[in-house]
């Protein structure tokens, strides 16, 4: 059966919580799948539990191990593998509604835009909060041709971009390697040459804030502020 969505799970020293993001997956419609685990270079058992789900699912989870290469290598080596109709990425302390991931395919199954879009929702440890971000500006369930209308100004997540595959190989998208923060790329550079777009108004992807090692926390922005500079001149 064709893969509707390849999912690109980066994974680097992720055995505390690379179980709870593909157990998400693990959905009725799982042969429609295509999880690709890719450990970077893991010290731990990240590498040991991908496998194991790699060896329980045959058909629908791939491992693929390689060295440290910081985020923008990871996506780079499933989009190279990838067979989906669509593509995206889920980071691997983050986690899918399964209920939404469901819905979603049903949805995928007709669609054929540059880009789907769907909302999420945040899990903010630090605060002790979860909320929900949904976008009131992007009418929901209609094809959209982005040469006539204009997407809102607001500033667009990686949680919220699923592309189609075959136009991600046709503009000849890479991510830049090497460096954090690459998921900057990943929103604006297939987003400003996407034609068609939609949006369905599920809430998919569970983002997990406050890990203190996360690339988003004030100390690893502060340590890594010079991985930005190639994402922004580029």
């Amino acid at each position: 059966m064709n893969k509707l969505l390849s999912i690109c799970i980066p994974s680097y020293n992720m055995e505390s919580f690379l179980s709870r993001c593909v157990d998400s997956l693990l959905i009725p419609s799982l042969d429609r799948l295509e999880i690709l685990i890719v450990n970077d270079g893991s010290k731990d058992r990240t590498l040991e539990l991908a496998k194991g789900y790699e060896a329980a699912h045959p058909g629908s989870v791939v491992v693929i191990d390689k060295p440290n290469g910081h985020y923008g290598s990871a996506v780079n080596a499933a989009l190279q593998v990838a067979k989906g109709k669509y593509f995206r990425i889920l980071d691997a302390d983050d986690w899918f509604d399964s209920e939404a991931l469901e819905a979603f395919l049903a949805e995928l199954e007709t669609c054929e835009a540059d880009c789907a879009f769907t909302n999420f929702v945040v899990h903010d440890m630090n605060k002790q909060q979860v909320r929900s971000i949904r976008e009131e500006r992007i009418p929901y369930g209609s094809l959209l041709y982005l040469r006539q209308f204009s997407l809102p100004d607001v500033g667009f997540n990686m949680h919220q971009l699923t592309y189609r595959l075959s136009f991600l190989r046709a503009i000849h998208y890479v991510q830049t390697e090497g460096v954090c923060y690459t998921d900057t790329e990943y929103i604006l550079y297939p987003l400003s040459q996407a034609e068609t777009f939609e949006a369905f108004d599920l809430s998919l992807y569970q983002y997990f804030l406050g890990r203190e090692e996360q690339s988003m926390s004030l100390s690893s922005l502060k340590k890594n502020i010079s991985h930005r500079w190639p994402i922004v001149n580029r």
